[in-house]
């Protein structure tokens, strides 16, 4: 047997593991036990800095190429017949893999495997998206017979609408909207004949339709102090429910940005009894500039139930009772600090106001008290943060259920003015009336007396 010189190691090409172990089992037994222990741990090891001085170069060579892994290419577009394992070590091609260590190799292997599949859960939200998209051409395709859908033509439209209105959808009519796109983006245009027939398909599915669903309303001028105190105890359950839906409903919040809200983003400017708020993101906010919102106390003594400022308070001093910090989340968990859940919110409010609860309903229920309260159109509006006349909605749905009071009529009878003058407010008393929760800088002035017309009432 050929033996090398020892340098630090043993020549790989020289000694194998076979040849070693044999070597070890002819000493074991020519000399004793101890000599062959210690002969075969030099020998393991002089194999292992053998291994480790021809890796060094490689290494080296590897280090001068750069340290960071190559672009990730998702499976989709990587070429699958592509030979990774020959491309050349270049400083515009991906590191070849035998150069690679091997713990950066696995790694990257790992990454791989779950990005493909993760693929199949991407073309399902994929799928999700286009949902509507799908229902609509395949809408069109079974009314067309055959032939191709796009481009749309008269007949096309129509029978598509008749479905829709056979079907009883409400939501027929973004159905059409969609149909309507899909020509758009294929690249035809819309014509006058066109769309003339679109408005009259619109018109055809609006058509006793009904009215629409809204979320259900609850009525929190009813609630008094007691009722606030709410508790709630559950995994992702707000700790007071009840106060969390008066808070949203006093500023006309969504679920959402009620949920989003921090210790940080309510201030008290002022020694004048001021409340305000910051809402980082809203709906109606795309460029996420913020919005920020002041109220004042009611002015009464003591303070009522649903006034901003004193709800404001109750609020920062529950969550600083349990040590939130001013970055926690407004309405934490009943049992830590951290943000309620969509669902968890919704379930303490179903538990508590009602099955029909949903998460617009702080919203509506607040619209609803304000107008209910004398708040004028254009501050309900600010308010609420609407830029378009859904408000009025609200506006009309509420005063549906306020009697109308007209004094030139009901008192035209003699003799009858002054006995249905009775059950009136005090025109005094009307004046120095102010809605709670009005805004700051806005006061509440009712129209001056005409024509012997009752200051701050309907006419």
């Amino acid at each position: 047997m050929e033996v090398a010189p020892f340098d630090g190691g043993y020549d790989d090409s020289t000694l194998s593991w076979a040849q070693l172990i044999g070597v070890g089992v002819c000493l074991l037994f020519c000399s004793g036990v101890g000599a062959t222990a210690m002969w075969c741990l030099m020998a393991c090891w002089a194999r292992w800095h053998t291994k480790r001085q021809d890796l060094a170069p490689k290494m080296k060579e590897v280090c001068k190429e750069g340290d960071s892994l190559p672009p990730y290419i998702p499976p989709l577009v990587r070429d699958q017949g592509s030979q990774t394992d020959q491309v050349s070590c270049s400083s515009s091609s991906p590191r070849p893999r035998q150069l690679e260590t091997p713990r950066k190799a696995v790694r990257k292997d790992i990454l791989l495997d779950m990005a493909r599949r993760a693929q199949p859960v991407i073309q399902e939200v994929e799928a999700r998206k286009n949902w509507s998209v799908q229902k609509v051409l395949k809408l069109a395709r079974s009314v067309k017979g055959s032939g191709s859908v796009l481009p749309l033509s008269k007949e096309t439209v129509e029978a598509v609408a008749a479905a829709l209105r056979e079907s009883g959808m409400k939501s027929g009519t973004q159905y059409l909207v969609e149909l309507r796109l899909m020509h758009i983006e294929a690249g035809y245009e819309v014509e006058a004949w066109l769309k003339r027939t679109f408005d009259l398909c619109k018109k055809a599915l609006d058509r006793l339709k009904g009215p629409p669903i809204r979320a259900a309303e609850v009525k929190i001028a009813d609630w008094d102090g007691e009722a606030l105190q709410a508790r709630a105890v559950g995994k992702g359950l707000p700790e007071t429910p009840r106060l969390a839906f008066a808070w949203a409903a006093i500023w006309m919040l969504r679920e959402i940005e009620m949920r989003k809200m921090k210790l940080q983003d309510i201030t008290f400017p002022g020694e004048n009894r001021w409340i305000t708020i910051w809402l980082p993101t809203s709906k109606c906010d795309q460029e996420g500039r913020g919005v920020r919102r002041t109220l004042r106390c009611c002015g009464k003594t003591p303070c009522t139930p649903l006034c901003p400022w004193a709800l404001g308070w109750k609020i920062v001093e529950i969550a600083r009772a349990k040590g939130a910090l001013p970055g926690s989340a407004l309405f934490a968990s009943w049992n830590n600090l951290k943000e309620t859940s969509k669902a968890g919110n919704i379930k303490a409010w179903k538990a508590h106001l009602g099955e029909q609860v949903s998460g617009h309903s702080p919203r509506r229920s607040g619209a609803m008290y304000y107008v209910r309260a004398g708040l004028p159109i254009q501050e309900l509006a600010f308010l609420g943060r609407w830029k378009s006349n859904v408000v009025l909605q609200y506006a009309e749905e509420a005063l549906q259920e306020k009697a109308i009071l007209v004094p030139s009529f009901h008192g035209s009878e003699p003799g009858d003015s002054e006995d249905k003058m009775k059950d009136l407010p005090d025109p005094s008393q009307v004046m120095n009336m102010a809605a709670p929760a009005t805004p700051a800088l806005t006061a509440m002035i009712p129209r001056p007396a005409q024509n012997e017309t009752i200051p701050g009432l309907l006419n």
